[in-house]
C-alpha cells in the first residue's frame, strides 16, 4: 500500500474494516462506503460514499487524481487520525457505548414501572 494513492473499499457490509486503518497508516487515502468504520472521517482523512454509489466513486477517484492538493490535505489527515486508531481507544468506545445502552434501558424501564397499572393503583 506503501505506493498507493487509494484504497477503494465499497463493501455493503463491513465490521470494524482494519484494511482501512491500515491503508491510512500508510499514507493512503481511504475510499470507503458508509458501511464501513467512520475513522476515514469524509474530507478529513478520506472520502465516504453510499453503498452502491458508482457515480460518487468514480467522481472521487477523478477528484482526487485531478486535484492534488485534495489528495495530499487527505493522506495528511488519515496519517495525524492514524496514533488515535488504538484497541484502547476501541475499548473506550465499547465500553460508552454499552453504558449509554444500559443508562437508556435503566430509564426505559423506569418509565414502564412509573405507567404501569400497578404503579397507577399504589400511588
Amino acid at each position: 500500500m506503501r505506493k498507493s494513492d487509494l484504497l477503494i473499499l465499497p463493501s455493503i457490509e463491513e465490521g470494524f474494516g482494519l484494511v482501512i486503518a491500515e491503508a491510512m497508516g500508510s499514507g493512503c487515502v481511504p475510499l470507503a462506503s458508509e458501511a464501513c468504520t467512520d475513522i476515514g472521517s469524509h474530507m478529513k482523512a478520506g472520502l465516504v460514499h453510499r453503498v452502491g454509489d458508482v457515480d460518487t466513486i468514480a467522481e472521487q477517484i477523478t477528484l482526487l487524481h485531478r486535484d492534488r492538493a485534495v489528495l495530499e490535505k487527505l493522506r495528511v489527515g488519515a496519517l495525524q487520525t492514524c496514533p488515535e486508531i488504538t484497541w484502547t481507544a476501541a475499548g473506550r468506545r465499547l465500553l460508552s457505548a454499552y453504558e449509554q445502552t444500559v443508562a437508556d434501558y435503566r430509564r426505559s424501564a423506569a418509565v414502564l414501572q412509573t405507567n404501569s397499572p400497578m404503579a397507577v393503583a399504589n400511588s
